[in-house]
């Protein structure tokens, strides 16, 4: 008798840790990204739907639209050092771009033009070091100042923009329950296989 009561009890313990996890699945945070090239989404189109969630909307916490294709040469000002670069011009939160840990500074740029944040990798080629927060580079003419080092492989710039259509854009949900959907209605050509969570 013991041993069946033994054998419900687990048995109870194991249905609710399962319930548990299933549930907490359901509400942790989710990121959805969709590749919107051809579109005609832009940073207009971002402004309106951030303004929407502002009033109260669907529960997103975050959200970035960005252009990368397009390659340039990187000069560190300190250090002469030049390097080539995948450029990405990027609207709202940069930390949606890659989901990478900060090793230095921050990514909060926004309405910062004269800013930029570097992959790990271009920050060690330029400077020789990922501890490059108020650095000063140069790009197509222009002096950018470090704020950010991304742990991220690969040759990056990240730089704000504020207008013009973008390429790819990624979305974090408060919860995973009903983000794929809520992120169809916005992107009908959205495919959910471009889900990704941390």
């Amino acid at each position: 008798m013991r041993k069946a009561i033994y054998q419900i009890l687990f048995l109870n313990v194991v249905f609710l840790l399962v319930t548990a996890v299933r549930l907490y699945w359901f509400v942790m945070p989710c990121r959805l990204e969709v590749d919107c090239r051809g579109y005609g989404v832009d940073t207009e189109w971002l402004k309106q739907w951030e303004e929407e969630e502002a009033e109260g909307g669907e529960g997103v916490l975050a959200m970035a639209g960005w252009q990368g294709g397009v390659r340039g040469e990187i000069a560190a000002a300190s250090t002469g050092r030049k390097e080539q670069a995948q450029i990405l011009r990027v609207y709202g939160s940069m930390e949606q771009v890659f989901w990478a840990d900060m090793l230095a500074g921050s990514c909060g740029l926004v309405g910062r033009e004269d800013a930029c944040v570097l992959s790990q990798d271009l920050a060690e080629a330029l400077f020789g070091s990922v501890e490059t927060v108020g650095e000063q580079i140069y790009w197509d003419g222009t002096l950018l100042e470090v704020a950010g080092v991304l742990a991220q492989e690969g040759e990056y710039l990240l730089t704000w923009m504020t207008e013009g259509e973008v390429e790819r854009v990624a979305v974090l949900f408060e919860r995973r329950f009903q983000a794929k959907e809520r992120m169809k209605e916005r992107f009908p050509f959205f495919c959910p296989d471009n889900l990704s969570m941390r």
